[in-house]
């Protein structure tokens, strides 16, 4: 007896040595409350089952707003007790992507600041490259020419091989579309081989290939929402000092990280482990060693898992596309076999079989059936996104999209986090 304790307050001991001393919050640790903005963005009794038990900080940009919100959770019955505002200028209410997460250890706490800049948008799920359509740019970085990384492109460079894939009438490429393509969006174009990119930098221009005759286009290639343009008054620079002015307000440290790092495109066990998909690194414009270093150095991540993008046309954002609800438990999206993302999705799930947790075990996977649903015009292949939920103390909040298909997502959330309070709410 007095052996096997021995071993297992050994291994324990060990288990806590391997705990970074300071580490990031996972989303299932006791927390004070949560962020919303006002003017809202999402369905009122949302509102008032975030303010019920705990607190509720609301951003604000004026005195206006404060009095609209704290009359209308007056007419809700919500206890102003539990609201605390927040000054700040902001530009959308998705406070998931651009607001706080916190970094803690003994004696230390800090609100993180990471840098916040919109929605980038990229491919993903391709299919393989034909040989015709594999490309180097100037610095000898391999890519497939009809695989454009924003939406709205059919190729990055308009040679023989090129068609108009996306079926609008017009071909448009990434050389002289007014973005300077020297590396800051991925490829290097700034060579003879590729006409100088057509200008996009400056400086004098050698076109033997006649890449850079039409500029028919250009009017139109300035409107192409995948590479985002200047903004012209407002914009996502208002939600990237959200929580600057958040940790002022309430007397907290502030952490700066230097790189883009969205809210929803991240998922930690707490434990030093961490998943994104690829276009977190994308949209840093450095490659994934570089980047994994940099949240290692600043938040302890020190296992860091990249994934492919699994959607042919998105955000790619981690909480449409899994859920960890512990340590060791996950819940993985599954969409329907006629779905052209199928494959992609299985073999994201996949790899989480062959993953071990902290504590070196395999991972407990539930799979939950997400539906083809009725998306905005924007979406590609949209579908129910029920791991898009929130754990807020001994609660799990859950989009429900008014299909049949909502009540088997509850019942799976409970399967997986027994004893919490499953709640279904407008998606």
């Amino acid at each position: 007896m007095g052996k096997i304790l021995i071993i297992i307050i050994t291994f324990i001991a060990s288990l806590h040595s391997e705990i970074p001393e300071r580490r990031i919050v996972a989303e299932w640790e006791p927390t004070l409350g949560t962020m919303i903005r006002w003017p809202l963005g999402i369905p009122s009794d949302l509102v008032i089952e975030l303010a019920s038990e705990d607190l509720l900080y609301v951003l604000v940009e004026t005195n206006y707003q404060q009095n609209q919100a704290t009359s209308s959770f007056n007419d809700w019955d919500i206890n102003l007790n539990n609201v605390v505002f927040i000054n700040t200028d902001t530009y959308s209410h998705w406070t998931r992507d651009y607001g706080p997460q916190f970094a803690i250890g003994e004696d230390y706490w800090r609100v993180i600041n990471q840098q916040f800049d919109g929605y980038p948008v990229e491919f993903g799920c391709e299919s393989e490259c034909d040989d015709i359509m594999v490309l180097f740019d100037c610095i000898g970085t391999e890519f497939c020419n009809n695989q454009p990384l924003y939406e709205g492109y059919d190729c990055y460079v308009n040679n023989d091989s090129c068609e108009d894939f996306n079926d609008d009438g017009q071909i448009i490429d990434w050389l002289g579309d007014g973005y300077c393509d020297d590396g800051s969006w991925g490829l290097d174009f700034m060579c003879d081989e590729y006409s100088w990119d057509c200008g996009d930098c400056g400086g004098e221009i050698t076109d033997e290939n006649g890449y850079c005759d039409d500029d028919l286009m250009i009017g139109v290639r300035n409107q192409i929402e995948g590479r985002p343009l200047p903004s012209q008054s407002r914009g996502w620079e208002e939600d990237d000092d959200t929580n600057i002015d958040f940790a002022n307000q309430l007397n907290w440290d502030i952490l700066d990280i230097p790189v883009f790092w969205t809210g929803g495109n991240f998922m930690t066990d707490g434990y030093g482990m961490g998943f994104s998909t690829r276009l977190m690194v994308n949209e840093n414009n450095i490659d994934e060693s570089e980047f994994v270093d940099i949240i290692n150095e600043y938040l302890n991540i020190d296992n860091y898992h990249i994934f492919d993008n699994p959607n042919e046309s998105s955000i790619q954002h981690m909480d449409c596309l899994a859920k960890l609800v512990n340590p060791e438990t996950i819940i993985i999206k599954q969409v329907p076999e006629s779905s052209p993302e199928y494959e992609c999705m299985e073999d994201f799930a996949e790899t989480f079989y062959e993953l071990n947790t902290f504590y070196n075990r395999d991972f407990k996977i539930y799979r939950i059936l997400c539906p083809d649903i009725n998306g905005g015009g924007w979406e590609t292949n949209p579908v129910a996104a029920y791991t898009n939920s929130l754990i807020l103390n001994n609660k799990v909040l859950v989009p429900q999209y008014g299909i049949s298909e909502d009540v088997q997502a509850l019942e799976v959330y409970q399967e997986a986090m027994p004893g919490y309070q499953v709640l279904g709410f407008d998606g």
